[in-house]
């Protein structure tokens, strides 16, 4: 598990608002990571996906209440999570020969 820097730090308001929101939309959050990865890497990819959104409060915050708008910011979270990983997993040395 990652540390957060220290400004990333959360406010003890803000964790009660992620534990209330990883309990309101655990499925949801499970539903996108599912759709990426096979289930036995969803729960890495959803707590990558709550650590980025925990990096962006004040933001996520303000669209936390419009359904719409929030299952599209978990799916752009969710598929920059998956890239991210996947480029880090499979990072090589490539070499040009002249």
């Amino acid at each position: 598990m990652r540390v957060l820097h220290k400004e990333d730090a959360l406010s003890a308001g803000d964790g009660a608002f992620f534990d209330q929101f990883y309990r309101d939309h655990k499925r949801l959050l499970y539903y996108f990571a599912n759709r990426y990865v096979a289930p036995a890497f969803c729960e890495d990819l959803v707590q990558d996906i709550l650590e980025r959104q925990m990096k962006h409060k004040h933001t996520f915050r303000k669209i936390a209440g419009k359904s719409s708008k929030l299952a599209y910011y978990i799916n752009a979270t969710t598929q920059s999570a998956v890239v991210d990983r996947f480029r880090s997993e499979n990072r090589t040395n490539v070499v040009t020969l002249a």
